[in-house]
Formats: C-alpha cells, structure tokens, sequence
C-alpha cells in the first residue's frame, strides 16, 4: 500500500496565490487521482484555501503549522524529516511513502508509475526523481571564505590523548574511532545562522592525502560525518572551515574536477580544464556531460526505513524536462519545456 505525501505552502508565493497557481494545484490533485497505485493522497498544508481544494479533489489533508514546507528546492533530507513528521502526526497505513512536490509541473503520472514499478521490484531501496542540473557545478570556480582549521594528530595513545590546533573562540570538533569508520563530531561555540563546507584531508608521517580528501556541506548547528579508514597509516586529519562569500569577498577559489569526471585541472597549472581524452581545453558548457541531482521533487521510503533511520541504497528516476516553479517566470519556461 503507498501514501503519497504532498507538501503544499502557497502563503509566502505571489505566483502559487494567483489564478494560474491555483489552476496548477488542481490539476496536480485531478491527475493524483488517476493514479491507481496510490491508496492514500496525503496533502499537508496550514493554508485555508489549500485544504479546501484539497477536500474538493478527494485528498485527505493534515492541516498544520508544524511541518515547514520549503520556499525553494526540497533537499533529500528535508523530505525525509516531513516524511517522519507526517508518521508521527498520521500514521497511515501504508506499508511504503511516496513525497511529492507539485511545483514540479513536468512530473507526470508516467514518472510517479515508474517510480511506483521499481520500489516494488526492490523494496529495500530509496527511489528518488533526479532532474537535469542547469548549472553544472564543472562550469564555474567555488569563492570561498576560510573560517577556521583543525589539525588532528594519531599518536600511540589514540585519539583520546589527541593534540590539535585549533580555534577554540569558536568551535569544538571531536574525533573517535567506531568499527571501520572514522566518526568527526563539529559544534559551534556559538549559534550558527548559516551553512558551512567541510574539507576533511587525512595525512600519513610523510604527506596529506589528497586522493582521499572528502568534503561534506552541513546546514545544522551540530553535524556528525563519517569518514570510512581506507588506509592504516593514516596519523591524522586536517579539517579546513569554508562558508560561502559575502559581498564579494573571498579568500580561496577551487575548481570542481570529480574523480570520476571526463576533465581535469591542466598540467601546466592556473584555472583551467581540460579533456581527459585528448588535453584540450574545456571552457563552453556544451563540451560537459549532462549532469543529474536531486530535484526534490519525487522520493519513496518505506516505513521501515523511516521508522528505523535505516541505511539508504538508492535508486534514480530520471525526471527531464524537470522544472520546479517558484514564480512567474519558472511557470513560463515549464509551459515551454512541456
């Protein structure tokens, strides 16, 4: 049995308040309704005019405040928590929940079908919509502003007797060892307004290990990373604190060049980006691979999964044309891919 979760929030949206917005929503809710695969059509809203609609079109409705809808793109983990909060509020009875966004107006039925087809084939997994990235990350440098630096030392006593510099003005982070992992703890002193970037780079007696440097993006005052032990003679990890710029300030700049990418860095050094293939330089966007991410848009958890914070293996849907609208001009160019 599937409930699908369809976080709606309209107040804060000249477009989504306006003629077209409203005509959107009820079409949205008209084709939830031909989908035969969904037993439960759950729409959480705190806007009157919403749950009105709502009821017209045959959904159930959890009117609350409680359960934040996001004004831009849903990342994975807030559909996740709107998920657990929707349990917890409603326990439906389903055996598996599918969120959905209905800004989305390239999701069809045809996606929601085959995300349906393939949870049902492997159970176990996370389906999620993936759409086209219009800005390709390989496009353009990362501007950053250093805000702090962490030097963890291994001795022969472990962790617990660690020696590091660090600056304690304003932040702690602590390091410990669990089965083959690594697990970093970080805490600001201080409350923390924005999201930050962290680069882990661990070190052996003789260099850092850049071919194994790891860099995470935290949005929460207090974040706990793991880091898997691929090597035993590691002695220690450098953590280096970015923040996104401010008026047009920065302090370093980095390039996003993948492992796993068809472009490097160029030998012979600067800003530049290359072929893998054949050395030539890569400066228009249409010589990159199409890039996919997270559209926030589609994603199904079974209930165990969101019950028992189990460990995801995911599987993609790929959702293109993909366009999530947030105003007028997002409603103009979805009508032009559709």
């Amino acid at each position: 049995m599937f409930s699908a979760v369809i976080p709606i929030q309209i107040a804060k949206s000249p477009f989504w308040n306006s003629p077209d917005g409203v005509e959107c929503i009820k079409k949205f809710f008209i084709m939830m309704n031909t989908i035969k695969y969904i037993d439960q059509s759950i729409v959480v809203t705190a806007d009157p005019l919403v749950s009105d609609i709502a009821e017209q079109y045959r959904q159930e409705v959890i009117f609350s405040d409680d359960i934040k809808c996001s004004m831009d793109f849903f990342t994975f983990e807030e559909t996740e928590k709107i998920l657990k909060q929707v349990v917890g509020l409603h326990p439906p009875p389903a055996d598996a929940f599918i969120f959905l966004d209905h800004r989305n107006l390239c999701l069809t039925r045809y996606h929601i079908g085959k995300a349906i087809r393939t949870y049902v084939q492997k159970p176990e997994t996370c389906v999620i919509g993936l759409g086209r990235c219009e800005d390709y990350a390989c496009q353009f440098r990362s501007f950053l502003v250093f805000k702090d630096c962490f030097i963890f030392l291994l001795d022969e006593t472990g962790w617990n007797n660690k020696k590091y510099a660090a600056d304690a003005r304003n932040t702690t982070v602590k390091v410990f060892e669990k089965d083959s992992h690594f697990i970093i703890s970080y805490q600001p002193r201080h409350q923390m307004k924005e999201s930050f970037f962290v680069q882990a780079i661990p070190f052996t007696k003789m260099a850092p290990m850049y071919d194994k440097v790891q860099e995470v993006y935290i949005k929460s005052a207090n974040a706990t990373i793991s880091i898997e032990k691929k090597n035993n003679e590691i002695s220690g990890f450098i953590f280096i604190f970015f923040q996104p710029p401010k008026s047009g300030s920065y302090d370093t700049i980095e390039m996003f060049t993948p492992k796993k990418g068809s472009w490097e860095l160029c030998e012979t050094g600067g800003y530049n980006i290359s072929d893998k293939k054949d050395g030539r330089i890569m400066a228009g966007r249409q010589l990159f691979p199409i890039n996919y991410t997270f559209s926030g848009s589609l994603c199904i958890l079974g209930k165990e999964q969101i019950i028992e914070n189990r460990k995801k293996c995911f599987v993609p849907i790929i959702i293109d044309p993909s366009c999530i609208v947030v105003d007028e001009v997002d409603f103009l160019s979805a009508q032009i891919q559709n």
